[in-house]
């Protein structure tokens, strides 16, 4: 039987959820805002070195899936 879109996005998600915590992108954090919900992520950017941005804390904010 066929995967349903929603499960289907939960899977794609939560892969993608595995490789940020296996993989880390330098200068990003990434979280979900609750653990119960692969939908909302909350993102935030580092400054560069070097950059006029240096040492900077950017939160992106609340990134809702849907």
């Amino acid at each position: 039987m066929a995967q349903s879109p929603i499960g289907g996005a939960v899977k794609a998600l939560q892969l993608e959820l595995k490789k940020i915590k296996e993989e880390p992108v330098e200068g990003f954090r990434v979280k979900l805002m609750n653990d119960d919900s692969l939908f909302e992520w909350e993102v935030a950017i580092f400054g560069p070195p070097g950059t006029m941005y240096e040492g900077g804390y950017f939160k992106v904010g609340t990134l809702k899936v849907v």
